[in-house]
């Protein structure tokens, strides 16, 4: 440390340390949530418009919970939940090592807390109800009109939209 004396009270002490780029970027990592902050914000912190929750947790789930019954459905022990969610947010390379130690159920109940605590909804609430109505509707005219609705939401949320059917029909598939 350094001290610099001031005349005629007291100290002042600075402390300077030098971190290497991979201290540095897990210090960033460790500085911010990932739970209940928007897709739009969490793709400009990771740098990447499917957050890493999502990749680690749909990663863990199809290589181990495939056959088992009720993935989703069923739920995980709830301490394990948050110990889990909590190492995501600390870090997400933390969160991916956890998950892929945790019960499956316990990965699944993850990522349903992660899109419950989403300030956005996933599909924003104004388009909701258009969508519904739009996909129960046969007319080919419909159909074009939800395609171009969706380029009325973000990015990342159309990016997290697609994975998440990946994931849905990947699993369907074993059931």
């Amino acid at each position: 440390p350094l001290a610099v004396n001031l005349q005629p009270k007291g100290q002042i002490k600075l402390t300077i340390q030098l971190l290497s780029q991979e201290m540095a970027r897990q210090r960033k990592e460790s500085q911010h949530q990932t739970f209940g902050v928007a897709l739009e914000e969490l793709a400009l912190i990771e740098g990447q418009k499917i957050p890493p929750i999502i990749h680690s947790c749909f990663r863990e789930i199809e290589k181990r919970g495939v056959t088992e019954e009720g993935i989703y459905r069923i739920s995980g022990i709830l301490g394990e939940i948050r110990q889990l969610k909590s190492a995501f947010d600390e870090c997400a390379r933390n969160g991916e090592i956890l998950a892929s130690e945790a019960e499956v159920n316990v990965v699944a109940g993850v990522v349903k807390q992660f899109f419950r605590e989403l300030p956005k909804p996933l599909f924003p609430v104004e388009m909701f109800h258009d969508f519904v109505e739009l996909l129960d509707s046969k007319e080919e005219s419909d159909k074009e009109k939800m395609m171009n609705a969706f380029g009325d939401i973000p990015e990342p949320n159309i990016s997290v939209i697609v994975r998440l059917i990946q994931h849905i029909k990947y699993i369907a598939e074993y059931q």
